[in-house]
This record gives structure tokens, C-alpha cells and sequence, in this order.
């Protein structure tokens, strides 16, 4: 039921974040489109200004042409002078003269009736030119035009001034204007309908030499029917985002929740606990010490065998803080059992690579001395390690032995050399492995090794520790060959809480 749960909320999560893919891919292109269109609208404005002025700088300069000619009358010499201004000015359609707003002649048309008068919307520049926008022509009926007059004299805007832009992109409408909007002179594209939506991007810009400004809308929105191709590749893109966020949470939750990860955070919050196990005379059951041994519990993984999470502690090259918490929380623990009983020890098992490193000792006796617990209530029992520089070793164990701990080599006959360890180095106990001390009793050629190993320590003059004693049976052979032998195992006790140790003895 849990894994079908599991399941379920994978998929939920799993859809949800490909629907947060999409959104979030849709409203981000929807960004980036409005910001290009910003962008467009602004390149198109300030190229539209440029023209403007271009156009406003023509028209000025034929006017000027026009008030330089020597006479102002409409004679045939200045309508000569009228058509050339006209074909030299690009921007310039007709040209002529005026006298209180009517027109006398033009260029193109020589004599204008008196009947005709300038009417309309118009405006003042600060150069002094009149503006007068989309009033009725003087030549053609029905038509518009726009003309600029200053003093007697008057040009008209070619109706291609501004051809060039006449088609726009289908989304950006233009208006060319006076500096206070009060005069529309050109207007470009179509408008849209609704100017103020979200996707509208408007951009509007001044020209600082004439009375000219212009304002540029972009009306564009990616969700439309054109850029259909382009909103579902969009929704694939959402999707693929959205599986693989939901992947990568996925695998840093598996990752998270790995033995390693869970075993790291355990030594790093000192999760790790302690239960120690009796070290007792065989013969008599009494107690000369306890073992710490080091427990996990999960609350995912649950119980983890000390053979597995210790061996992942060597693989992920911890070693050094677990065996410095070790140390620091078993004679923390211990400190009062201890000062109770001062014929008892705690036996600590230590890592050969750390008992070498500088700080190790250090760490020993500072602990020591902050509970107050004299060295030679704490043994450190040490594994052989075939890494480990005998010469080096063999320093460290002098020291700690002449500031009064006790050494002890664990699990003795496992290793690769376990003669040349007895021979080199100087350990106050041996602990034989129970994969010896379970043979006692039995026809086994293991068990006659067991007792070889007991002669042997009892030459060298080094106690003897026998680990796993389990049954009476084990019990009685060894008392056969060793009468004084010490023995741990469950024969006796489990590894239990310091808390039960002191009430069973």
C-alpha cells in the first residue's frame, strides 16, 4: 500500500511540475516576446524620427530657397525659381507665394484664384513655421494636403514624404505629432482597438531641432493562431523542463535518502549510539569491563548492521570523526560508572589510520582529564591493518602505553600477520575472534589452533580475551585450558545500555 502511495504521489508531482513546466516556459517566452517587442518598437520609433527630421529639414531648407529669391511677385522669373526648388527638394510636392493667407501662385500651377484661402487645423513651431495639416487642396478637388508656410511663402509635403513607411509591420501603428500632441501630422499603420491590453509595448521619442515627436504602439501577443508551430513546441519544451525537474528532485531525494547521505548526517549530528557489552571473568562472572560498540537506527532504513555502516565509514573516509566521537561520547557516558568502579575499564575500539594521525592522542587525553578518569581505566582496542606502518604504529602505542592506557588487538587471528603483530608490537590483552572461540569444545583442527594461540599469548605474557562465547559448552573448554581466561559474548550479555550494565552488576 505504501509503494502504490508512493507511486501516486510521484505521478502527482510528476504532473504538476510538467504543468509548471509549461506555464512557466509559456510565461517566460510571453517575457522575452513583449521585451523583443519593446525593443522593435523602439528601433522602429527612433528610425521613424530620423526620417521625420529628414523630411522637416527639407521642407525648411526650401522655404528658406523660397525667401532668398529676389523678388516675391508671381512673375514668370520666380515661377522659374519656384519648380527648381521644387525638383531640388525631395520632400517638396508644390511651392509658391502668399499674402495673408491666400495663395498667389505656385510653381506647378502658376496663378492661384483669390477665392482660395488657408483653413484648418494649424500650428506654430519654434522656427517660426506654420503647420497646417490635412486641409483641401488648392489644385486637385477632393484631396488633402499638408503645407508649411512662413512669411509669404508656402511649400506643400510630397505625399511619399513618408512612403517608406506605409507599411509597417502589421502590429506597430505610429503617430507623428507635435511636441504637445496637439497636431496629428502623419499617422502610420493601422491602430489597434485595444490599446491598453498587456501586450501592448508603446515607445515614444522627441527631436530635439524640431517641433516633432514620435509614439509607436506594438499590439503583438505569441498566442495567436500564427505562431501555433511556435506555442506547441513551447509546451513541449514546458513538459521536457517540467520531467526533468521532477527527475532531478528525484534522484537528490533518493540521494538524500541514501545510506550514505543518512549515515554522513548521523556522524555529523553524533546520531550514532553507543551499547556496551561485559567484558567478565569466565569462571567467576565478574565484571573486570565493558566494550563500547557502536549502534545505528534509522528511522527510514531502520537497524544497520555495525559491519555495514562501519564499512561504508572506511569507503567514505570517515573514519577519523567517528572515531573521534566514539571517544568523546563512551568516556562522557562511562565517566561516573567508572569513577564508581575504579577497577573496571572501557575497552574503545579504535581505527589504526587515526590512532596514528597527530590529533589522536590529543583528543584521548584531554577527554581523559575533562571527566576526570585515569588512562588506565581506557583501553583502545585496534584492528591489524596491512597499511599500517609497523615502525609508526608501534611509536604511537609506546606513547599512549607510557601515559597509562592499556592496548588491546581485537579479533586476533583474522588478520595477515597476526604472529608478526604479537612479536612487534606491545599490547597489554589480545582479544581472539570468535570465529576461533566458537570451534572450543568441538573435534574442529579449529579449536586445537585456539589452544596453540592461548599457549602462544601465555609465552609472550599477554592476556587473553576470548569474543563470542555463546554457549555452556564453549565456556567449559575454555575454562579447561585457560582457568583464568576473560570472556565476552551472550553467554553472558548482549550489548546493552550503559543503564543495565550497572543494574546487572
Amino acid at each position: 500500500m505504501n509503494f502504490l502511495h508512493g507511486k501516486i504521489r510521484s505521478a502527482v508531482f510528476l504532473f504538476m511540475a510538467m504543468i509548471l513546466g509549461i506555464a512557466l516556459s509559456l510565461l517566460l517566452s510571453q517575457i522575452i516576446w513583449m521585451k523583443s517587442d519593446e525593443l522593435r518598437v523602439k528601433a522602429y520609433t527612433e528610425m521613424l524620427l530620423k526620417h521625420a527630421e529628414a523630411v522637416a529639414s527639407n521642407i525648411t531648407d526650401a522655404l528658406h530657397s523660397i525667401e532668398k529669391t529676389s523678388t516675391l511677385d508671381c512673375s514668370n522669373t520666380t515661377i522659374q525659381e519656384l519648380k527648381k526648388i521644387v525638383f531640388t527638394y525631395e520632400f517638396v510636392r508644390d511651392a509658391g507665394i502668399t499674402t495673408n493667407k491666400r495663395i498667389k501662385c505656385s510653381a506647378l500651377w502658376g496663378e492661384i484664384p483669390s477665392s482660395y484661402e488657408f483653413s484648418g487645423s494649424n500650428t506654430t513651431t519654434k522656427n517660426k513655421v506654420t503647420l497646417w495639416q490635412n486641409i483641401p487642396s488648392y489644385a486637385i478637388a477632393n484631396t488633402l494636403i499638408d503645407v508649411s508656410t512662413k512669411n509669404n511663402v508656402y511649400v506643400v509635403t510630397a505625399q511619399n514624404a513618408f512612403s517608406a513607411y506605409e507599411n509597417p509591420p502589421n502590429d506597430i501603428h505610429s503617430k507623428i505629432t507635435s511636441t504637445d500632441d496637439s497636431m496629428i501630422m502623419h499617422s502610420i499603420g493601422v491602430e489597434q482597438k485595444n490599446p491598453h491590453s498587456l501586450v501592448t509595448s508603446s515607445f515614444r521619442t522627441c527631436s530635439k531641432l524640431y517641433d516633432i515627436c514620435i509614439t509607436s504602439k506594438v499590439h503583438s501577443n505569441i498566442f495567436s493562431m500564427p505562431n501555433l508551430g511556435t506555442i506547441l513546441f513551447l509546451v513541449f519544451l514546458g513538459s521536457a523542463l517540467g520531467h526533468l525537474t521532477w527527475y532531478a528532485a528525484k534522484q537528490k531525494n533518493k540521494q538524500k535518502n541514501s545510506i550514505e547521505s543518512k549515515l554522513k548526517t548521523a556522524i555529523y549530528t553524533n546520531k550514532i549510539d553507543l551499547e556496551y557489552q561485559p567484558i567478565v571473568h569466565i569462571k567467576t562472572g565478574n565484571l573486570r569491563g565493558i566494550e563500547a560498540l557502536s549502534r545505528w537506527h534509522d528511522e527510514s532504513l531502520g537497524t544497520i548492521q555495525p559491519d555495514v555502516f562501519i564499512r561504508k565509514i572506511v569507503e567514505m573516509d570517515l573514519s577519523n570523526k567517528f572515531n573521534q566521537n566514539t571517544i568523546l561520547n563512551s568516556i562522557g557516558e562511562c565517566s561516573n560508572f567508572l569513577k564508581q568502579n575504579p577497577k573496571l575499564y572501557i575497552s574503545i575500539n579504535i581505527d589504526c589510520e587515526y590512532l596514528i594521525q597527530k590529533e589522536s592522542i590529543f583528543t584521548l587525553t584531554s577527554t581523559a582529564r575533562k571527566y576526570d578518569i585515569p588512562t588506565h581505566q581506557i583501553a583502545l582496542e585496534i584492528l591489524e591493518n596491512s597499511t599500517t606502518d609497523t615502525s609508526t604504529l608501534n611509536s604511537k602505542i609506546d606513547t599512549l602505553r607510557n601515559l597509562g592506557f592499556k592496548i588491546f588487538i581485537d579479533d586476533f587471528g583474522t588478520g595477515y600477520s597476526s604472529l608478526a603483530y604479537l612479536s612487534s608490537l606491545k599490547f597489554d590483552k589480545i582479544k581472539i575472534d570468535r570465529s576461533f572461540t566458537q570451534a572450543a569444545g568441538t573435534n574442529s583442527p579449529t579449536a586445537s589452533v585456539l589452544v596453540n594461540i592461548n599457549d602462544i599469548a601465555n609465552t609472550m605474557r599477554t592476556l587473553v580475551i576470548f569474543e563470542g562465547i555463546e554457549t555452556t559448552l564453549q565456556k567449559e573448554a575454555i575454562l579447561a585450558f585457560n582457568p583464568n581466561a576473560l570472556g565476552q559474548g551472550w553467554l553472558f550479555s548482549r550489548s546493552v545500555p550503559l543503564n543495565q550494565i550497572k543494574q546487572n552488576y
